[in-house]
């Protein structure tokens, strides 16, 4: 009898080893998804052409300035459904008037749709959508801005991206509609990651029902995180602090309920229980079309050489270029009309 129990406290330690689940940094499920929804190369190369053709607007409008591209452009959180933003800098006017200039001119040109301008705004911004790419596009206009979440691995890029595609599923991304902004989810997923440092994380799937558990007891209306500044013309020690109170936080908090009560449910349709089946719906049929939308795209446009596909290209845009009148070409143009009407009356 000694010895039975004796073997049986020896094959306990194996019998734990054999079911330890297996650790990896993105579960099956999950990785799929921020696998599928991140851009293919068809679409890279129609978002860098998208950028080259506003650049060569601006610059025709205003000589001296630069586009810069920021956000989520460039980097591992930039999937189907991003916008692409894009920074002006350099222009001679204030940011209010050269916002309502950049959209008199995007008005005039065929494939910007839907120009909205907001001069009022904090960083006034130019709104519009591309009709070739289908792609939302945010011009602002302010100063350089930098990554700074560049030292960030790529566990906290696949979180995020996760947690963009389901507030965009929510309707919960548009900061001026109450939502949580793509900077501001990022700096606060940061944080979540500090303060849940000693609790590892086995999946993504585990991160993100930490996450969501963290954001409902996060104080939306009292915190106030800090992080290092965006501007690449700031001094190294400047700080930006950075506060969550025009946040819908009963919407977004009743979301973050919703998304772990989904989380715990034993099934294998996680992905479908976290989104809901018609919105899982609804965004596989838009990742869809907008591979489709690519491909079109490439075989039209690039393949064609209609528009410029490397890095090194010009800017080249047709003849939808807008150039303001210069104030010599009106001067002559007033002293033709004065010496014609001069050449009429010595007529008469």
């Amino acid at each position: 009898a000694h010895k039975k129990k004796q073997t049986d406290k020896d094959e306990m330690p194996k019998r734990k080893r054999a079911a330890a689940p297996e650790e990896s940094v993105l579960s099956e499920e999950f990785g799929s998804l921020v696998t599928g929804f991140r851009l293919t190369a068809e679409e890279g190369r129609a978002r860098r052409a998208l950028k080259k053709r506003v650049a060569g607007v601006v610059t025709s409008y205003w000589p001296l300035a630069r586009v810069t591209s920021f956000g989520s452009q460039g980097t591992r959180v930039e999937w189907f459904e991003s916008d692409v933003d894009l920074r002006v800098v350099g222009v001679p006017s204030s940011p209010a008037r050269a916002c309502l200039e950049l959209g008199r001119v995007l008005r005039t040109i065929d494939w910007a749709s839907g120009v909205e301008c907001r001069p009022k705004a904090r960083v006034p911004v130019v709104v519009f959508e591309d009709r070739r790419t289908g792609v939302e596009v945010d011009v602002s206009f302010g100063p350089a801005v930098g990554n700074a979440f560049a030292t960030e691995g790529t566990d906290f890029f696949d979180l995020v991206l996760l947690l963009k595609i389901f507030l965009k599923a929510k309707r919960l991304d548009k900061p001026f509609d109450g939502g949580l902004g793509s900077f501001r989810l990022a700096v606060l997923v940061r944080q979540f990651r500090r303060e849940e440092d000693k609790k590892k994380h086995s999946s993504l799937k585990d991160a993100l029902r930490g996450f969501f558990a963290y954001c409902h007891r996060f104080d939306f209306y009292r915190r106030t995180l800090t992080t290092a500044s965006q501007r690449r013309d700031s001094s190294s020690g400047s700080v930006l602090r950075v506060a969550y109170s025009n946040v819908d936080v009963p919407l977004l908090k009743g979301a973050c309920r919703a998304a772990l009560t989904a989380l715990d449910k034993d099934t294998n349709n996680c992905l479908v229980d976290l989104f809901s089946r018609p919105v899982w719906n609804r965004l596989q049929r838009a990742r869809l079309a907008k591979l489709q939308r690519a491909k079109d795209f490439a075989s039209i446009y690039l393949d064609s050489g209609i528009e410029a596909n490397d890095d090194d290209a010009p800017n080249v845009i047709g003849n939808n270029v807008v150039t303001p009148p210069s104030k010599k070409k009106k001067k002559s143009h007033r002293k033709k009309q004065k010496s014609t009407r001069g050449d009429e009356d010595d007529n008469n």
